[in-house]
């Protein structure tokens, strides 16, 4: 993926014992230009996958909490505050919506997950949660002051265009800010899960072709982990 952006890093968001393999980026997006293969596989399985009620709720359960670690830097990231309208960006389980709403934001959530929005709605009562599709957003241009998206790109089958969106969308002035998993080569939890699934997966069973879900940090020096890397939730 070849993308034009310029990208800072945030401030470290967590105590040493409690490091998740994140990174900060806070992009503003100059131009994009990508040839993107087709997704359209990865695209339907994500979209079946994550509309499972059951899934959702596992997720939510038992990996919610992870996930919430790198809010609080992500938002600061987007300079988020009072009186801010602020689009959540593949919101899930309105974590971020809720922590928007926290510093006084008015805050709208888009995900196509139904299942996600439902945990959405019970979670942060005073959003706005659309179904909806983030490489086509529903919204005006230059509606929102900020944008967040809390490890939500991973599940875009088109990122450049939905990044381009956000910035569709965004008002003169105003930034955006994501988070994304660091990858195996950065990661020992995803080291360890891609390690098993290599040596114990039936090798007739495999994931349709997605985009690298850790691709988005990976631009060069001018983004680097937040915080230290080396330990994982």
């Amino acid at each position: 993926m070849d993308t034009a952006t310029t990208a800072k890093v945030g401030p470290r968001a967590f105590a040493p014992t409690q490091q998740a393999a994140i990174n900060f980026l806070t992009i503003n997006i100059v131009e994009l230009a990508t040839k993107v293969s087709d997704y359209s596989a990865f695209a339907k399985m994500e979209r079946g996958g994550w509309s499972d009620a059951a899934r959702a709720s596992g997720y939510v359960e038992l990996f919610a909490s992870a996930s919430g670690q790198a809010i609080s830097s992500l938002l600061n990231g987007a300079g988020a505050k009072p009186n801010c309208k602020a689009l959540d960006l593949c919101c899930g389980q309105g974590n971020a919506s809720q922590a928007l709403l926290s510093r006084g934001c008015e805050v709208i959530g888009i995900d196509f997950s139904p299942a996600m929005l439902a945990f959405a709605r019970q979670r942060a009562l005073k959003a706005a949660f659309i179904e909806g599709d983030a490489q086509n957003l529903p919204f005006d241009d230059a509606e929102f002051d900020i944008a967040v998206s809390n490890l939500g790109v991973c599940h875009i089958p088109d990122q450049p265009r939905a990044l381009a969106e956000a910035r569709r969308v965004l008002r003169p002035g105003g930034k955006f800010a994501m988070t994304v998993w660091c990858g195996p080569d950065a990661s020992p939890c995803f080291a360890a899960v891609y390690g098993a699934i290599k040596t114990y997966g039936h090798p007739e069973v495999s994931a349709p072709l997605g985009p690298d879900f850790a691709a988005m940090r990976v631009l060069g020096r001018r983004v680097t982990p937040l915080g230290d890397t080396r330990r994982v939730v």
